[in-house]
């Protein structure tokens, strides 16, 4: 009510209402004795805040918009001053033990702090109403800096201004009407801005009031589950930094949560010695929060929403439950010392859950009104953190809309600007926070060393940042070390009168980063362009990642402003330079991710088109020696290194290998092809003897359809391209003594992964592919190996195949082999007898005719099944307690997110056996029906089908699986996403023509 008779009368029923307020308070301050001093400095504030309210309404209309503000702005006053009383009035009186006087003064102490907080608010309010109107006056009275008038006539412009006052005032903000040109409005507009920025220099030089960011208010911070530690001593052994400072704050915080004990609070002490402006002086205090344990209604509700256990809406009713049921609710704090909100916005949730999280936010902090935890200077740091993981500048205008206050902040724990550790270093918005910091100093002054020409640089005129430039000291730096050159590179007309006023255009950062480095990183072509016309150095490497300006840009993908930048550089330096730089764009180009053509005008074929020659080597990811074909990732990229000279389509890297076997790797069919009509080797060996068609079958060790019919695709082309397939390794296991043969889907040294039996289904096909493109005797010698792998296995002898310890791979640093050299020839000499069966076996079946081979291996598939069965039977199975995903340890206090990896090795084969059958029916029905063998004519197409159906009809009747189980397995498939379609197919028909075609053979 007080609010809108305020707004409707303007500041007098206030006045009267505040004064009364005022003497209540007087009158029964006595009977708070423990806060008699705190009591006592609000009167003061009160009364002086008073006289401000008086001054304001003299002058001031209340229709102006300022003035409604101060209206509401003191009712909020007004508001706190009836609680306060209130709560005086009807409290207990003191009595009882020390804990419950603590208790009741805790929370005397939070409506006096509530009240100082909303006085300071409006006497800020009310200080800039008055400043403005005294501006106002100064913009009427300034004469016209133009123009030489004589000293009469300047008088009679200000008797005119003067006398058109009152006019002025009535019509609030907008300028009386006058004959003056556009460039006096202008003028004045400058020297408005300019007083009100002197009234802001007394207010940032206050370091007691706000600390700066110098060396002097840094602390260091240690903790642990239940207990921490702050404190900021360092400054006592060094020299400050900052020439502005004119205060140092030393002491030691330290928090225990007594929750482990039982008891739902925590004590703080804080110990502190504040020195400054000729003074000295130590404060103590011990307060206590109200805890609650990690695992606390609140806490859950924002764990559970967060990890999906439960739907935004079910999370906000249960917030808003919890509010109303617990008036203390919006003290809680975990045993850290965090708040609901603090803990909301410790990172965040990505994805649409981030939707979730801001919706929370909005509900804590707008709707109930919640602060705890936000005023901390640590709260900012913490949302900053969001840059590089989730989207930084929508959650700070969140809390801005949600009236966030940041006052003081951590430069110390500050995030790194343009990082190499953000999961998208190259779309990051806002890299080095000119926008964040913009949007902070907005209505903060002097927020966090920012001065007032940094402030002019970003929100003022042209005007005034060169009025600014003269009374300022050159290459002032706020809280990141930015000049207001490093803002300015966001403005050319600003940069240009930084530059000409004698700022350093090489001034470093905290991280050593210049302003070309930012405006490489911005992509800010004409700032760039009058940092290197004005002599920046182009050789600076920061102090953080050692990177250049150019780097920045190739790490932020600007490629439009890397192919300008490179075009002047060509024409303004030597060929040799020039061929430099350019080669360092195009690997640049080469390594990225996404691809160089992602939303990007410039393709590779720009910059190879700059190349003096393309055939360079570079060192890429864990890999020496490569050239530009060993990165192309399509064929379009490689028919512009082709066109323009490049001839190393054969060299090899350091790990042997060459653009073919890289173009396999990425299972790309049509750039594979394209290689080896250019002449790519098809059966050059790597350093481990394996050729293309060897690292080709290592896309069937992976259950995935698309993986599956591309390998298969690469295996005809590369077979149609003459690729050798008997090529062995260094392998000496008994397995195969000779070398195991590259070009095969081996699965015995797979053991090493753990993964349990493996049904051979793909060898099949393999098998019948050699025999098509090979011949009968080709096809017999991959038989015998299989043969003879089968039987070293149900002989229950030792791998020490080599495949896993000389894998480039980086899993080999996880599941290398154990066993030395000495080792390996100590367990073949155990083994030696066994050997000689395998080799006897071997030897006598070396005569057999390849059917008789074939049923051979498929008798020992069958035999294998029923001992893998039997071993798992014996096998104690491994017992794991039974969890869910998302657990919540209410004993140990605790949320536990629990992933479970199956290391089972011995268990029923028969499921593993099933679908590998499924597997393989589907990919045989799709590349019948929607493949490549569908294009074939209809004799060769129903030959390529019934060859593969009769063969496996044949393996599943001996190993005694019976084809109809696909009709029970066809409720459970998915439906199949094919790359290149939109719709996904359905397995049913495919099953039902298998098994027609099984039944009909």
């Amino acid at each position: 009510m007080a609010e809108i008779v305020g707004i409707v009368l303007g500041l007098a029923p206030l006045l009267v209402q505040i004064s009364s307020g005022i003497d209540k308070l007087r009158d029964i301050r006595q009977i708070v004795k423990e806060a008699h001093n705190e009591v006592d400095f609000l009167l003061s504030e009160l009364r002086f805040m008073v006289c401000l309210m008086q001054s304001v309404d003299d002058v001031t209309d209340c229709d102006d918009q300022a003035h409604a503000h101060c209206q509401r702005s003191c009712s909020r006053v007004l508001q706190s001053l009836e609680r306060l009383i209130t709560r005086i009035i009807e409290r207990p009186k003191m009595g009882g033990t020390s804990v419950s006087k603590l208790w009741i003064f805790r929370h005397l102490k939070e409506d006096l702090v509530a009240l100082q907080r909303e006085i300071d608010s409006a006497k800020i309010n009310l200080s800039l109403l008055l400043q403005s109107v005294q501006v106002r006056h100064l913009c009427l009275q300034s004469p016209s800096s133009e123009g030489t008038e004589s000293p009469s006539s300047e008088s009679s412009t200000q008797t005119a201004a003067l006398g058109s006052t009152n006019e002025s005032l009535e019509l609030g903000p907008e300028l009386p009407e006058s004959d003056a040109p556009l460039s006096n409005q202008a003028i004045d507009v400058a020297n408005t801005h300019q007083a009100i920025n002197r009234q802001k220099l007394k207010y940032r030089q206050d370091c007691l009031s706000r600390s700066c960011c110098c060396q002097c208010h840094h602390s260091e911070k240690a903790s642990g589950r239940f207990w921490a530690l702050d404190y900021s001593l360092m400054g006592i052994f060094q020299t400050c930094n900052v020439e502005e400072c004119n205060a140092a704050k030393y002491g030691v915080n330290i928090r225990l949560a007594l929750t482990q004990l039982g008891i739902h609070r925590s004590v703080v002490i804080k110990v502190h010695f504040l020195s400054g402006l000729g003074s000295f002086s130590p404060s103590f205090s011990l307060q206590t929060d109200c805890t609650v344990p990690y695992t606390s209604p609140g806490f859950e509700v924002i764990w559970r929403c967060q990890n999906g256990a439960i739907k935004y809406e079910d999370a906000r009713s249960r917030l808003i439950h919890l509010y109303q049921s617990d008036p203390s609710f919006r003290y809680h704090v975990n045993p850290a010392g965090k708040s609901y909100i603090e803990e909301l916005v410790r990172c965040p949730w990505g994805g649409f859950a981030t939707r979730r999280q801001l919706g929370l936010l909005q509900l804590l902090m707008g709707d109930l009104g919640m602060v705890q935890g936000s005023m901390h200077p640590g709260f900012l740091t913490r949302c900053a953190k969001w840059i590089g993981e989730g989207p930084h500048l929508y959650l700070l205008e969140t809390l801005i809309d949600l009236d966030f206050d940041a006052g003081e902040v951590e430069a110390q724990a500050w995030p790194e600007p343009c990082s190499s550790n953000w999961i998208s270093e190259e779309s990051t918005p806002d890299p080095f926070f000119v926008e964040y910091i913009s949007l902070l100093s907005k209505d903060n002054q002097g927020f966090a060393g920012m001065t007032p020409l940094h402030e002019a640089v970003l929100f003022g005129s042209p005007e005034s940042v060169k009025k600014w430039i003269e009374c300022s000291k050159p290459d002032q730096k706020n809280f990141l070390g930015q000049t207001p050159l490093h803002l300015a590179v966001y403005n050319p007309e600003n940069l240009t009168a930084l530059v000409g006023s004698g700022h350093d255009v090489n001034a470093l950062d905290n991280y050593g980063i210049t302003p070309l480095m930012y405006a490489a990183a911005a992509d800010k072509d004409d700032a760039l362009y009058i940092l290197i016309n004005s002599h920046a150095d182009l050789d600076i490497v920061d102090s953080r990642e050692n990177r250049t300006f150019f780097d920045y840009a190739m790490a932020r993908r600007n490629w439009g402003l890397i192919y300008n930048l490179l075009l002047v550089v060509k024409q303004s330096t030597t060929k040799e330079v020039a061929e430099s730089w350019v080669r360092a764009a195009t690997i640049n180009a080469q390594l990225a991710f996404p691809g160089l053509l992602y939303d990007s005008p410039i393709s590779l074929r720009h910059l190879l088109a700059l190349c003096e020659d393309v055939n360079f080597m570079y060192d890429g990811i864990n890999v020496k020696n490569n050239c530009l074909a060993h990165d192309i990732k399509t064929p379009s990229e490689l028919e512009a290194l082709v066109d323009n000279g490049f001839t190393m389509i054969n060299h090899v890297n350091s790990l042997g290998q060459h653009a073919l076997i890289n173009a396999v790797k990425h299972k790309d069919v049509a750039l594979t092809s394209r290689l080896l009509e250019l002449g790519a080797a098809v059966n050059l060996e790597d350093n481990q003897h394996r050729t293309v068609i060897g690292h080709a079958l290592r896309g069937l060790q992976v259950s995935d359809f698309n993986q599956t019919r591309l390998t298969m695709d690469l295996m005809r082309v590369l077979l149609a391209g003459n690729a050798n397939v008997l090529v062995r390794d260094r392998c000496r296991c008994p397995c195969s003594p000779t070398g195991c043969l590259t070009a095969t889907t081996k699965k015995g040294r797979r053991d090493h992964f753990g993964c349990g039996f493996r049904f051979p289904i793909w060898s099949l096909e393999w098998l019948i592919l050699y025999q098509e493109h090979r011949g009968v005797e080709v096809a017999r010698e991959l038989v015998l190996s299989f043969i003879r792998e089968e039987t070293h296995k149900d002989l229950d002898m030792t791998h020490v195949c080599c495949e896993l310890e000389l894998d480039e791979s980086p899993l080999r640093l996880i599941f290398k082999s154990k066993k030395s050299g000495d080792d390996i020839v100590e367990i073949m000499d155990e083994e030696q007898e066994f050997t000689d069966i395998l080799n006897s076996d071997i030897d006598h079946r070396d005569e057999e005719e390849y059917e008789a081979l074939l049923n051979c291996w498929f008798t020992l598939l069958r035999d294998s099944i029923p001992k893998a069965s039997l071993k798992a039977a014996k096998t104690k199975p491994h017992k794991r307690p039974r969890r869910k995903m998302h657990e919540i340890d209410y004993k140990n206090d605790c949320f536990n997110f629990n992933v479970f990896t199956n290391t089972d090795r011995a268990r029923n084969p028969e499921p593993t056996v099933k679908s590998s059958v499924c597997d393989y029916v589907l990919w045989m029905e799709h590349e019948y029906h929607h493949g490549q063998t569908s294009q074939f004519e209809t004799f060769a197409r129903e030959a390529w089908y019934s060859k593969r159906v009769s063969l496996l009809c044949t393996l599943l009747d001996i190993v005694e699986i019976r084809t109809g189980f696909l009709t029970d397995w066809v409720g459970r498939m998915q439906p199949l996403w094919i790359d290149g379609r939109e719709d996904p197919i359905d397995p049913e028909p495919y099953i039902k023509h298998f098994l027609a075609s099984a039944n009909n053979r």
